[in-house]
């Protein structure tokens, strides 16, 4: 316990990169945790204009990792027919790509702190770490970057197709024709949650793209390109007299 003790250096989490790396860790876990933590549906009421006995209400379920091939209901049931159909659009890639990117942006972060705290003084001595860490910052504001944009693409198809509207007009599983049914929605699906976790990933990329320059100047690039200090000349005194002068009493 005296040896963490004596190691652990708090302070390093009150320059910029250890503060950043804080600030990382809770953005990622913000992150992923509104992604994978949502959970809403959106359903409707088809009315048989023919036949009210076989009037049915059809809903899709939506959650991580947003596959909506997963539901299912009858094709055009006014007719008496069973054949089972759902709406279009898997999702779960973009997702679930996504959060592994959360996920281990967590675990870099975590394992930069403990660095900054635990071995901050090999880590201002060494060569290498400085290096790797700026590397690795680079690669995963890349990642953030990708993942993000990608997800905002999906995102929006997932609105899309999750709307009953879309799904009674979407000809390749037409739930029936309009000339012998209506749909009416009953509620609509609650995408807060997913709005928020597309801010945090963008944000993501700005903070991580904001930390290299923190990173770049502990590299020895930076360092070998600054100019040695100049050492002050300090002004010539004279030398002191070894005999100084004195004066009698009196004589003034």
């Amino acid at each position: 316990m005296d040896m963490i003790r004596d190691n652990l250096k708090i302070e390093a989490l009150k320059e910029p990169r250890g503060f950043i790396r804080v600030l990382l860790f809770v953005l990622a876990i913000l992150a992923f945790a509104t992604t994978t933590s949502l959970t809403t549906r959106t359903s409707a009421h088809v009315k048989c204009l023919n036949n009210a006995k076989r009037d049915i209400d059809f809903t899709v379920k939506i959650s991580y990792p947003f596959d909506l091939t997963t539901n299912s209901w009858k094709l055009n049931p006014c007719a008496g027919n069973d054949t089972l159909a759902g709406p279009y659009g898997n999702f779960s890639a973009a997702s679930q790509f996504y959060v592994f990117v959360g996920v281990m942006a967590f675990l870099i972060s975590l394992a930069s702190i403990g660095i900054y705290t635990f071995a901050s003084d090999r880590y201002d001595d060494d060569r290498k770490l400085p290096l790797i860490d700026l590397i690795v910052t680079v690669i995963w504001c890349l990642l953030w970057l990708i993942a993000s944009s990608a997800w905002a693409d999906k995102f929006t198809q997932l609105r899309h197709y999750s709307d009953p509207s879309t799904i009674a007009g979407n000809e390749k599983h037409l739930i029936c024709p309009k000339s012998s049914c209506s749909v009416e929605q009953i509620e609509t699906g609650q995408f807060a949650k997913l709005y928020v976790s597309l801010i945090f990933g963008f944000l993501n990329v700005f903070v991580w793209g904001f930390n290299c320059w923190f990173l770049y100047k502990e590299t020895s690039f930076f360092r070998g390109s600054e100019p040695p200090p100049v050492p002050t000349e300090q002004a010539a005194q004279p030398p002191a007299d070894p005999y100084p002068q004195q004066f009698p009493q009196g004589s003034m």
